[in-house]
């Protein structure tokens, strides 16, 4: 037996780890109304698949319950507040076929299942893997505060709840799950095949278990397979293999800090959290002895083979690399980021990574502890930021924020953030853009009363729950957040308030859409199976207004194998004179091309995927320039990358844009851009760094070499298109002789005419080209809406720009600018201003200015 501050502790076989003896003390301090049903893992979860699809996974405070209800007297102990052990910890809600529309409105949406507080207690950390039935992952906290409850001394026949310290101080049940090996450092797995929950593993330092400051966050990275933990306890990270096992952990205080050439922050065994001591209080965080914030780590998250964590002090990004064969931590810690004094010190809880290598990091408002579980952090100030790469890899000193929220100055976020799939104009997920919305928990997520009108027609004001919006809409053009939608963490919609009882965000996205059963079949990269057939949609189209032709073609891509194709694709067109003037896909998702150069262009497609036996179209439109003759245009396409130099660095930099590289544009050129790009997608793909293209860098990128045997024509007939008229006479073969005619009379009497407009027939000048209309006996001009270009003619006027909307005063909506808050009126078409009798306030709207009091004068 161990003793430590007057808490207990047994050794535990399982896994070496030593186990906090809540059970043996657990009958005296009965909250939930089954103490049978708490001693099970998982309650009465029946046997089921976790995830229906895409899922949005969100982690939240359980609510306040009854303690023994049967034996509850009067109404006045319900508002004290024990933890519910029937409150949902963890939900899970469905996000495919939403329809979502981003302005401002509520999802009203319920979550088809929650995880109870008695079957893993308080979450924040959430984590899914990727195997085939995913698994969830959740990590105990006190991020909701550390309520603790004593014997019962009062004979009201159940526990006592105490605002300090004393010595038969227990966590209050429902703090840390069940109540059986389980504590502050649990981590909890729920079955993706069943449902049902189960310890995964406790977390200890040198046999001594977490005193209560609980985990941070947790991490799945894909490509060593194996999880990542942080303990704000001890400020250790570790590292878990999936069978609960722990590996190895990495001390930041001293290690990544000696690395850096800091004085060490070490971990002090002596800085633990006893509850039975009369200096704990449940509302003063001070207390809680959290390791030392030089060495403390909340939010993490692997990513590109390093991982990514956040320190408390500061707060700021460090990263360590993950060694590529066994997993294990590299000796190569470095400081990434830190956040800039003009932003709040708040710590980051959670950190994720955009489509284009930008990190995203959310904060958690400051811990204020409450004995009521209402104000359990300091509301409305922590930001969420997205923070984007120079071309040298360094990290931009300035972040872009993101605006959580309606609620006072949109800084309402509680310290979750996911990336999760965009959605098509069917409502559906799109499954070509995996990573194309931001997703963040908050409070009071549409409370705003100069807006309470507006806000009511869409749903809920109090929500407290998650925000979704594209990844790309900053706060500089989305504030108010009307461009976002909003669903609440369980459809219990908390009072005004309540403040920091939302935690985590997680989604499974792509992964999660249902796939047809079909017959297993095996995987096959190459393009020896596929056969593409090119040929042309009818007749290409005459524009004889800007002498110009379009050209439809339609490219089929079968399979003709036995084999599912499941990998990137490339299209290599080529063709002869004339050279088109652009080309483009007009009808398939999913691929990027590069502009018609030197006799080719190339499209790539990242994931396409054709079952055996099935095919797949893709219609391309090619403009050319109109001839004088009729020509036989003649273009050909191949898939694969083709042999040419410009062909193949084409290739290479439409794999960069996807991968967040930056290339300097899509040209076929080697400039210093792309070589600098080239390096970085090398490192990327594991190669060895040279610059160069090789062999080696398709097989890399799945995108193997053309083969001509498999080229596909599709000759085009381009009809002659006749020169409009000129006055100049052109110039014969054989040097001619110098003959000076005398002039004609009728032209000598006729007007000079304009030549870029007219021509002249006769003594008259008429228009050059079509549509045009006499604007004097001279000169022609263009009608409305359109305007001229020389030798090309009549052309339609480029749209207007957008509107510059007034962001103080108006919002764009539906291509036009509105008025950002009530008893406004418009002034012009991009501004507004308040009505008579009101003052404007920025971010607050129109107040009513008061007027003066004038004391009457008495006679």
């Amino acid at each position: 037996m161990i003793v430590l501050c007057g808490l207990s502790f047994s050794h535990a076989l399982a896994d070496g780890a030593v186990q906090q003896s809540y059970a043996a003390r657990t009958p005296a301090i009965t909250v939930s109304t089954s103490t049978q049903d708490a001693d099970r893992f998982g309650g009465d979860r029946s046997s089921a698949p976790l995830f229906k699809g895409p899922t949005l996974i969100s982690s939240g405070f359980s609510g306040v319950g009854t303690p023994a209800s049967d034996s509850l007297q009067g109404a006045a102990r319900v508002s004290e507040g024990f933890i519910d052990p029937h409150g949902v910890s963890v939900s899970l809600t469905a996000i495919d076929q939403m329809g979502a529309e981003y302005k401002g409105l509520e999802i009203k949406r319920r979550p088809y299942d929650g995880l109870q507080a008695r079957d893993t207690g308080q979450i924040f950390g959430l984590a899914i893997d990727d195997a085939d039935a995913a698994n969830l992952y959740l990590a105990a906290t006190s991020a909701y505060g550390l309520p603790i409850v004593g014997r019962d001394r009062d004979g009201d026949g159940h526990a006592d709840k105490l605002y300090v310290g004393r010595p038969d101080a227990e966590f209050m049940p429902g703090l840390f799950g069940p109540n059986r090996g389980n504590g502050p450092g649990s981590v909890w797995k729920v079955d993706g095949r069943t449902g049902q929950v189960s310890l995964f593993a406790t977390l200890t330092v040198d046999g001594v278990a977490n005193s209560g400051p609980g985990l941070g966050n947790i991490s799945f990275d894909a490509q060593s397979q194996q999880l990542f933990v942080s303990d704000l306890d001890t400020g250790m990270i570790f590292r878990l293999n999936m069978e609960g096992r722990v590996l190895e952990t990495f001390d930041h205080g001293r290690t990544a800090r000696g690395l850096a050439g800091l004085s060490p922050v070490v971990f002090d065994p002596s800085n633990r959290l006893d509850i039975t001591s009369p200096s704990f209080d449940v509302e003063n965080p001070d207390s809680w002895h959290f390791a030392a914030e030089g060495r403390r780590v909340w939010g993490l998250a692997a990513h590109n083979g390093r991982l990514y964590y956040a320190v408390a002090e500061g707060p700021e990004i460090w990263s360590v690399g993950i060694a590529p064969n066994d997993g294990a931590f590299l000796f190569d810690a470095r400081k990434e980021y830190w956040l800039p004094a003009s932003y709040p010190s708040f710590e980051i809880s959670d950190i994720a990574f955009g489509p284009d290598g930008s990190m995203i990091l959310a904060q958690r408002g400051e811990r204020v502890g409450s004995y009521d579980f209402t104000r359990i952090t300091k509301a409305r100030r922590a930001e969420t930021i997205r923070v984007l790469k120079r071309r040298d890899g360094t990290w931009r000193a300035k972040p872009q924020s993101y605006a959580i929220g309606f609620a006072n100055q949109m800084r309402n976020g509680t310290g979750g953030v996911a990336v999760g799939p965009a959605y098509g104009a069917d409502g559906r997920i799109d499954e070509d853009a995996c990573n194309g919305v931001l997703w963040a928990t908050g409070d009071h997520l549409r409370n705003r009363p100069q807006l309470a009108t507006r806000l009511s027609r869409g749903g809920a004001l109090e929500i407290a729950g998650v925000q979704v919006q594209p990844i790309g809409r900053y706060r500089d053009d989305n504030t108010p957040p009307w461009a976002s939608s909003f669903h609440d963490f369980d459809g219990t919609y908390p009072d005004q308030s309540v403040d920091g009882q939302m935690g985590d965000v997680e989604v499974l996205g792509c992964a999660g859409l249902e796939v047809p059963v079909e017959p297993e079949v095996s995987v096959d990269q190459t393009v020896a199976n596929l056969h593409i057939k090119k040929t042309s949609i009818g007749e290409c189209l005459a524009n004889r207004q800007n002498r110009s032709y379009s050209c439809d073609f339609l490219l089929t891509i079968s399979n003709r194998g036995d084999k599912l194709f499941d990998g990137p694709l490339v299209i290599t067109d080529q063709f002869a004179q004339p050279a088109p003037i652009d080309a483009s896909v007009i009808r398939g998702e999913g691929w990027q091309c590069s502009k018609p150069k030197a006799g080719s262009f190339s499209c790539l497609h990242e994931r396409l995927i054709i079952q055996p036996g099935k095919t797949v179209t893709v219609t391309t439109q090619m403009q050319l320039a109109g001839q004088t003759r009729d020509v036989r245009y003649n273009n050909c396409a191949m898939l694969g990358v083709g042999s040419t130099d410009r062909q193949q660095i084409t290739v290479v930099q439409l794999s960069m844009k996807p991968r967040g590289i930056v290339s300097g544009g899509v040209d076929g050129l080697m400039g210093p851009n792309t070589r600098n790009g080239l390096r970085e997608l090398e490192e990327q793909l594991g190669l060895a760094v040279t610059g160069e293209i090789s062999p080696e860098l398709f097989d890399a990128l799945g995108t193997p070499m053309a083969d001509t045997s498999g080229l596909s024509c599709a000759p085009v007939v381009l009809k002659s298109m006749a020169l409009p008229p000129v006055y100049d006479v052109s110039p014969i073969e054989e040097e001619p002789a110098i003959i000076i005619l005398p002039p004609d009379p009728v032209e000598a009497m006729g007007p000079t005419c304009d030549r870029a407009t007219t021509v002249k027939r006769g003594n008259r000048c008429v228009c050059r080209y079509d549509r045009m209309r006499k604007a004097s006996q001279t000169e022609c001009a263009c009608p409305r809406g359109t305007r001229f270009v020389k030798g090309q003619g009549c052309l339609e006027r480029r749209q207007p720009p957008a509107l510059r909307c007034d962001r103080r005063t108006s919002v764009a909506m539906d291509g036009r600018c509105e008025c950002r808050f009530e008893f406004m009126h418009k002034t012009s078409p991009t501004a507004c201003r308040c009505n008579p009798g009101g003052r404007f306030v920025r971010n607050q709207g129109c107040v009513q200015i008061r007027k003066p009091f004038i004391k009457p004068r008495l006679f």
